[in-house]
């Protein structure tokens, strides 16, 4: 059975170029599955290649879904996409080198604890025959009125 999951746009602030989520595949208790891509135009691209470390944000945006996701589930969803912050990244593995080059990325965040809005979770951005990022990260996400009140 195929289930339809609400578009990246209204789980995320990002927008393209700098949104990379393409579609959601799974979503689960245990995480989230997705797809991304890299744009011709992005802001990201050096040149012709986008370093490796993008992944990073790339895996920061599936977290981001996924806890937008989470608050859907749990029916306390604000009208707008959260608000999201990369807190910290830790045993991360990077290739030489590049993303691939116009190529479906592989994306899977896994939770492994919350502690309110900051959640931790395993991740692994994966294309090509040989391209693989993979670690931990924490991110931090709130509704856009709860970051910075006034």
């Amino acid at each position: 059975m195929t289930h339809a999951y609400p578009p990246i746009v209204d789980l995320v602030p990002h927008r393209p170029p700098c949104l990379m989520l393409e579609s959601i595949e799974s979503w689960a208790e245990t995480g989230l599955v997705c797809r991304a891509r890299c744009r011709h135009d992005s802001p990201f691209r050096l040149g012709s290649q986008v370093p490796a470390y993008v992944a990073l944000e790339i895996a920061a945006q599936a977290a981001a879904a996924d806890q937008a996701l989470r608050l859907r589930a749990r029916n306390r969803t604000p009208a707008e996409a959260l608000q999201g912050f990369l807190v910290n990244a830790w045993e991360v593995v990077l290739p030489p080198g590049a993303l691939p080059n116009d190529v479906n990325l592989n994306v899977r965040v896994t939770l492994d604890a919350t502690a309110g809005p900051l959640a931790s979770y395993g991740f692994e951005v994966s294309g090509g025959p040989t391209f693989a990022v993979s670690g931990r990260l924490s991110a931090m996400t709130a509704a856009p009125d709860r970051v910075f009140p006034s």
